[in-house]
């Protein structure tokens, strides 16, 4: 993702689930402030996400 900014990745997988037919199940990340708006992406994809330590 660009510049790991919060927010960018909402924008990033609504660009990734308009292009692809795909089904996410889960989403793994680090805890990292870019996925601030981890619960967003998880209401996008309709999949779990989750953070590993």
């Amino acid at each position: 993702m660009p510049y790991k900014k919060a927010g960018t990745e909402v924008e990033t997988f609504v660009k990734i689930v308009n292009s692809t037919f795909h089904e996410f199940k889960t989403l793994t990340s680090d805890k990292g402030t870019e996925f601030v708006g981890h619960e967003e992406v998880a209401e996008i994809t309709d999949a779990n996400f989750y953070f590993f330590t």
